[in-house]
């Protein structure tokens, strides 16, 4: 009898601690399907590509949220280790937005390069990004062309017609809240 009630008692614990920690239901990862950049890290769920980002964004008619980031970059770290930690924060970004990170620094080699001109790239950004051949070149050329800075980390609010929500914001530290607000005035100038 003591053994039954231990086990009841158990896997009532496990049930609630799963409903507590779960922020991502089927239906948010599910609007990532089909995209070949879809990556999920820490429970969040994001795409590394901008034109699948915008097209998944048109899709689920969702706004976006862009990030502009390198592999060593210390904001990248911040990101990832405090505000992604934060269930709202993560909630936020699964739930309410399509999620891309883009690296400008990422090495590995693009192996389609039509994709470029659909993007209206300057053209000296076109020469640049088939010389380097790579996806970071091709993501820093994006971020210079369409947003007018090279700094990382960047975040953008955007709908999914690339109408800015806010003005573009950097690097926020710990401060969960206000990057917290920053997704809640997107919003908010959403409706």
């Amino acid at each position: 009898m003591r053994t039954t009630q231990n086990i009841i008692i158990v896997l009532i614990i496990l049930i609630i601690g799963c409903q507590n920690d779960k922020t991502i239901n089927i239906n948010n990862s599910e609007k990532y399907k089909g995209y070949l950049s879809y990556k999920k890290g820490l429970d969040l769920h994001y795409l590394t590509s901008y034109s699948e980002g915008v097209d998944c964004a048109k899709r689920n008619n969702l706004p976006i949220f862009l990030q502009f980031t390198g592999h060593g970059c210390v904001g990248d770290d911040e990101f990832i280790n405090y505000l992604v930690n934060s269930k709202k924060i993560r909630k936020a970004l699964n739930n309410d937005f399509v999620t891309i990170i883009l690296y400008v620094d990422e090495r590995k080699k693009l192996n389609e390069f039509g994709q470029i001109y659909n993007l209206q790239l300057e053209e000296n950004s076109i020469e640049r990004i088939k010389r380097s051949k790579t996806i970071g070149s091709l993501n820093a050329s994006i971020q210079m062309d369409k947003f007018q800075s090279n700094r990382q980390p960047m975040y953008i609010l955007m709908t999914d017609e690339k109408e800015l929500l806010i003005e573009p914001f950097e690097y926020v530290s710990r401060d969960k809240n206000k990057f917290l607000n920053k997704l809640k005035e997107g919003l908010k100038n959403l409706e």
